[in-house]
């Protein structure tokens, strides 16, 4: 009887980690962001409907759900509408420039360092990217001044 109790019981065991992402993860998520960024310079600003559907490549669906539901509210004819400008350069001037940096672990997703610029901006961010089914998608952008996009859009005025 002894011997029973000495054996690890499966249920009652702690589970399992989850794996810190291998350098060949980090490679993926640093090309995703490459290729997200390299189509956004080449689309020169664009965020419609059709450089939306472009990203699903990119980020998650649940970052871009909240950016169509924003692009989606009715504007005031006489009122600047919230998004006013990229959201994905935070700037209102076409990027010229992106340079992708060094890609970290961070929690259970990865972080990427992102430099962008264009006509009178220049800006460092952090892209945040979590594992889907589908690779690493970008979850979220921290702004150079502390901001991110999630927290941006989450602000919006309701209606």
């Amino acid at each position: 009887m002894l011997f029973l109790l000495l054996m690890p019981v499966p249920a009652l065991q702690a589970p399992a980690p989850e794996a810190a992402p291998t350098e060949a993860d980090l490679a993926q998520a640093r090309s995703v962001v490459a290729a997200c960024y390299k189509d956004h310079l080449r689309r020169r600003f664009g965020y419609d409907a059709a450089s939306l559907k472009a990203k699903r490549r990119w980020f998650t669906p649940a970052v871009l759900g909240l950016v169509q539901k924003e692009l989606a509210k009715p504007s005031k004819p006489d009122e600047v509408p919230y998004l006013d400008g990229d959201p994905f350069t935070h700037s209102q001037e076409p990027l010229r420039t992106m340079k992708v940096g060094a890609a970290k672990a961070a929690g259970k997703g990865i972080e990427v360092a992102l430099h962008l610029a264009g006509e009178g901006f220049a800006r460092d961010f952090k892209v945040s990217l979590v594992r889907l089914g589908a690779g690493w998608r970008i979850d979220d952008l921290t702004y150079d001044d502390g901001t991110t996009l999630r927290g941006f859009l989450a602000a919006a005025p309701k209606g």
